[in-house]
C-alpha cells in the first residue's frame, strides 16, 4: 500500500523560504579602497582594475594643501577596506580622521621607499610632491599592488599582471619626458611656477625649478619671493612662466604682463583634471605637462624694434587698421550663433575669482541642463552671486571656461537674462516702467536703430502677463518692492531670453508677488528655458527647485534636490552657522 506525503501550507511555506534563500555564486563583494588624492586613486584604479572600487577622497581639482574635510569623508574612510595614502606631511588634514576612524593595517603610506627632498628650513619637512618623478610614480605602483594582494589574495595573480602592463606604461613615458626635454636649449631649462610641485620633476628631468610659494599652496606670496622670480626670469630670458590648475594664477598673470613673457599654459601638479582637460589621468597629466613645458620654453624670444620712427609708423598704420576693421565689423550683419536651443547645457570648467587675496570662488565644475528649476543657495559670502556675475562675463574671472553648447558667452549674450537684487539698482534713475522693460529689445537692434512698433507690443504684453500694464508710464523710483521686482522679470520676459539668471528674486516682495514669479519661473522651465534662482529660503527649497547647487565658495553638492539637500550638506554649506538647520525634517 502506497503512502501519500500530504503537501500543507506549512509544506509550501517552507519550499518558498528555500527558494527565496540568497544563491551563494562564489563571487566576493568587491574591495573597497579609497585614496587620499585622484592621482592616487588613478594609479590604484591602474593596478586594480575591475576587482576593486577605488574611490578619491579628495574631489578632481581639489588643492590637498588646503582641502576641509566634509562630514561624508569619515564614512568614506569607516566603509573603505584599504586606505591609500601619500604621506610624506602632504595628509596633515587626514591623518587623524584615518588613524582614528581605521584599522592600522588597512592604512598604506605608498611613498614607502621613496627618497624624499628635505627642506632646507626645516628638518621635519618634506616635499610631498613625489609622484612628479615617474620612476617614484613606479614605486608607488609597486606598493599598491602589494597592498591590494595582501587585502584580495584571490586576485592577487591580475593585480601583479595588471600593475607590470601598467609599469611598462610609466617606463615609457619616463623616457619621453626625458627625451622631450632635452629639446629646450639648456640655458632655458628653468621652470618657473606658482609653487614648489615639480621639484621632483625638475631633479629628475633636469629642469631648475623656481617658484613664487613654497612646497605647500597654504602660505602667503612674499614680495621678495616675487621679486626674486622676477630677478631670474630676466636674467635667463626666460619666455614662458606657468599657472598650476589648483591655484589662483592672478599673481603670476600679473608677473608675465610686467615681465613681457607669455603664460605657457596650465599645468597640474596635485589633482588630475576633469576628462575634458586633458589631463584626466597620471599618464595625460604628465604627458600634457611636458608638452607645455617644452613648447613654452621652446618659444622664440620677443625682439626689440630697431628703428623707433618705424615703431611708430607701425603703430600709427595698424590704429587705422583696427578703426577701419571695427567700422567694417560693425556695419556687416553678424551671423547667429550655431546654437541649438533644443539641445545645449551650460557648461562650467574650473571657474574661480578672487577680489585682491581673498578666494570668491575655488574650481567651479558645473554641467547645467534647461528644462529644470535651478536653486543655488549658500551663506553669505559663499559666492554665489559671484558665480553669477562671472558666468556673465560681468567680473572676470582668474581660471576657469563658461560654455553654452561650445559657444562663449559673449556669442550668445542676447539670448540671456539677468535679474538683478534690487539692492544693485539706481531707483531714482528718470526712467519710467516702460524705459525699463524696453531695455530688453535692445539686443535685438543696432546701436543706431530705433525700436519698432513690434517691441513696443512685446513690452506692453510683458508688463500684461505680470499685472503691472496699468503702471507703464510710472518712474521706477515710484514703485513698491514688488512692483520693482516685476518690472526686471517683465524685461527678462521682453528679452525673450533662452536662459534667465534671477539673483534673489523673492526678498522685499508679498506673498501675491512670490506666488506669481514661480508661475511664469515654472512656465520658462516647462517651456524648455533653462532657469537658476539665487535663494535664501531652505524652507522652500524642496517646493521650488528640481536641482539644486550649494555653495561655500566651492560646490558642495549639486544634483536633484531631493538627493542633495540633506543635513550634512546643509551643514557643510553654511559652517554649522544655522542652528536651525540642524534638523532639515522641518523642511520636509
Amino acid at each position: 500500500m502506497k503512502t501519500h506525503l500530504r503537501y500543507t501550507p506549512f509544506y509550501w511555506l517552507i519550499c518558498l523560504l528555500v527558494l527565496a534563500m540568497p544563491q551563494t555564486t562564489g563571487q566576493s563583494p568587491r574591495l573597497r579602497v579609497l585614496a587620499t588624492t585622484t592621482i592616487l586613486a588613478d594609479l590604484a584604479q591602474s593596478v586594480a582594475g575591475p576587482h576593486a572600487e577605488v574611490q578619491s577622497l579628495m574631489p578632481t581639482g581639489g588643492d590637498p594643501h588646503v582641502y576641509d574635510p566634509v562630514p561624508g569623508d569619515a564614512r568614506k574612510v569607516a566603509e573603505a577596506d584599504l586606505i591609500l595614502r601619500n604621506g610624506l606631511k602632504l595628509e596633515g588634514w587626514l591623518d587623524e580622521m584615518i588613524e582614528q576612524g581605521s584599522e592600522a593595517g588597512k592604512i598604506v603610506t605608498v611613498s614607502q621607499g621613496v627618497k624624499p627632498i628635505q627642506s632646507a628650513d626645516h628638518p621635519e619637512a618634506y616635499d610631498p610632491h613625489a609622484w612628479m618623478n615617474v620612476r617614484h610614480a613606479m614605486r608607488y605602483v609597486e606598493n599598491i599592488r602589494d597592498a591590494l594582494v595582501l587585502r584580495d589574495p584571490m586576485h592577487a595573480a591580475a593585480y601583479r599582471q595588471q600593475a607590470q602592463v601598467y609599469l611598462e606604461q610609466l617606463a615609457a613615458l619616463d623616457a619621453y619626458i626625458l627625451a622631450q626635454i632635452q629639446r629646450i636649449p639648456e640655458a632655458r631649462r628653468i621652470l618657473a611656477t606658482s609653487h614648489d610641485a615639480f621639484r621632483y620633476y625638475g631633479n629628475r628631468y633636469g629642469l631648475q625649478v623656481v617658484s613664487i610659494l613654497g612646497t605647500s599652496t597654504d602660505a602667503e606670496a612674499r614680495i621678495e619671493d616675487y621679486q626674486a622670480l622676477a630677478a631670474v626670469i630676466r636674467e635667463h630670458q626666460i619666455p614662458a612662466v606657468f599657472i598650476e590648475s589648483t591655484l589662483n594664477p592672478k599673481l603670476l598673470q600679473q608677473m608675465a604682463e610686467d615681465l613681457g613673457v607669455v603664460i605657457g599654459g596650465k599645468l597640474y601638479a596635485d589633482s588630475l583634471g576633469d576628462p575634458e582637460s586633458g589631463a584626466a589621468t597620471y599618464l595625460d597629466m604628465l604627458r600634457q605637462n611636458t608638452d607645455l613645458i617644452v613648447a613654452g620654453l621652446t618659444r622664440p624670444l620677443p625682439g626689440a624694434a630697431s628703428d623707433q620712427s618705424l615703431r611708430f609708423l607701425w603703430v600709427v598704420l595698424g590704429a587705422f587698421a583696427l578703426a577701419f576693421g571695427w567700422l567694417v565689423w560693425r556695419l556687416w550683419p553678424a551671423a547667429p550663433p550655431s546654437v541649438n536651443w533644443d539641445d545645449y547645457k551650460v557648461e562650467i570648467r574650473g571657474l574661480s575669482v578672487s577680489y585682491g587675496r581673498k578666494t570668491a570662488l575655488a574650481n567651479v565644475y558645473l554641467d547645467l541642463e534647461p528644462g529644470y528649476i535651478y536653486g543655488l543657495i549658500g551663506g553669505n559670502g559663499s559666492g554665489k552671486s559671484t558665480l553669477f556675475m562671472s558666468v556673465l562675463g560681468l567680473i572676470p574671472a582668474d581660471a576657469g571656461t563658461v560654455r553654452i553648447h561650445g559657444q562663449k558667452i559673449e556669442e550668445v549674450r542676447k539670448h540671456i537674462a539677468y535679474i538683478p537684487q534690487k539692492e544693485e539698482i539706481d531707483w531714482t534713475f528718470p526712467a519710467t516702467v516702460m524705459d525699463i522693460v524696453l531695455m530688453g529689445r535692445y539686443p535685438y537692434r543696432g546701436v543706431f536703430d530705433r525700436l519698432q512698433k513690434v517691441d513696443r507690443e512685446k513690452a506692453l504684453e510683458a508688463l500684461d502677463m505680470l499685472g503691472i500694464g496699468h503702471i507703464r508710464d510710472k518712474q521706477i523710483g515710484e514703485l513698491s518692492g514688488g512692483q520693482q521686482q516685476r518690472v526686471f522679470i517683465a524685461r527678462a520676459l521682453c528679452q525673450e531670453a533662452q536662459l534667465y539668471f534671477f539673483d534673489e528674486p523673492f526678498v522685499g516682495v508679498d506673498i501675491a508677488t512670490e506666488s506669481r514669479i514661480m508661475e511664469i519661473v515654472r512656465d520658462l522651465a516647462a517651456q524648455g528655458k533653462f532657469v537658476i534662482i539665487i535663494h535664501h529660503d531652505l524652507a522652500k527649497v524642496r517646493e521650488y527647485f528640481d536641482r539644486l547647487i550649494m555653495m561655500n565658495q566651492r560646490v558642495v553638492a549639486a544634483g536633484d534636490t531631493e538627493a542633495v539637500f540633506t543635513d550634512e550638506n546643509i551643514r557643510t554649506t553654511y559652517g554649522g552657522r544655522l542652528t536651525i538647520l540642524q534638523k532639515t525634517d522641518l523642511y520636509r
